[in-house]
């Protein structure tokens, strides 16, 4: 549950500086993404900086680098990311360094001979690990109409099953620990494909959280609401783009709709 969250928030801070839509530009290439923080006093605007994140890409916009400093310059977090490509392109391997270029996390992907992955193997090295103390695990894929249904994690004894609609749009992921049901998310769509809905239920903790999305006329994601098992709002977010698709502007509210912090993205292109 917390691990499968920590995921998400990643992912979320990461892409959402590419800021790209459905109608993504793929030129000029993003070099660095310069996003820089402000932070709010009960609603007011503090004229302090919050802290500034560079993101740099490779040629396949893939970040390879990321660093984030304090209002005072001060480096508090460094993340390097190493791809390792097979011949067709696929991708092979990924190694994360933490900020010493200490390796601390390896993923390997295999392919059958149509392409298709079939299993990844994950190594922890020189990590602490917070929520397991597995230092290698291998997922296993199982796929129908191109479309994946199922993963199995070993040696931990995870299993993750998707459902898909007739449009295969995802609409159900259950994640299985020993068997038993741990948690599951449902999913639903507008017409143009774009995810609207999302509820994510902890059997165990007897926990809900449900987010909804909006999105612009040409389907990029402009508001982001949390929701908490009672309905009360956690948080909103939002955001605006300017071209390339690219986001320029981002605001986050807390549970009364109050604002908490605005990020400003700069882009710098080859």
């Amino acid at each position: 549950m917390k691990y499968f969250i920590y995921l998400m928030i990643t992912t979320i801070i990461i892409s959402g500086c590419n800021g790209k839509g459905k109608g993504e530009l793929s030129n000029p290439r993003l070099k660095e993404c310069i996003i820089k923080s402000y932070k709010y006093n009960f609603g007011e605007l503090d004229s302090v900086i919050n802290g500034i994140t560079v993101i740099e890409y490779d040629s396949l916009e893939n970040d390879i680098e990321t660093i984030q400093k304090d209002k005072f310059g001060t480096i508090t977090f460094i993340r390097k990311v190493d791809y390792k490509y097979y011949p067709d392109g696929k991708l092979h391997e990924l190694v994360i360094y933490d900020k010493t270029s200490n390796p601390i996390a390896k993923y390997v992907s295999y392919y059958d001979s149509n392409g298709v992955k079939f299993k990844e193997e994950e190594t922890h090295i020189n990590y602490e690990k917070e929520y397991d103390n597995l230092d290698f695990q291998t997922t296993y894929f199982k796929y129908k109409d191109s479309l994946l249904i199922e993963e199995k994690v070993s040696p931990s004894n995870v299993r993750r099953t998707y459902t898909y609609n007739k449009d295969k749009l995802l609409i159900e992921d259950r994640s299985y620990y020993d068997g038993r049901l741990g948690w599951a998310t449902t999913y639903k769509y507008d017409p143009h494909g774009n995810r609207i809905f999302e509820s994510h239920s902890d059997v165990g903790d007897n926990f809900r959280n449900t987010r909804l999305y909006k999105y612009d006329e040409l389907n990029r994601q402009i508001e982001e609401i949390s929701l908490d098992e009672n309905g009360h709002q956690v948080f909103r977010m939002t955001s605006l783009y300017g071209s390339n698709n690219r986001k320029t502007e981002g605001m986050d509210y807390g549970p009364m709709d109050e604002p908490r912090s605005f990020s400003k993205y700069t882009y710098v292109f080859k």
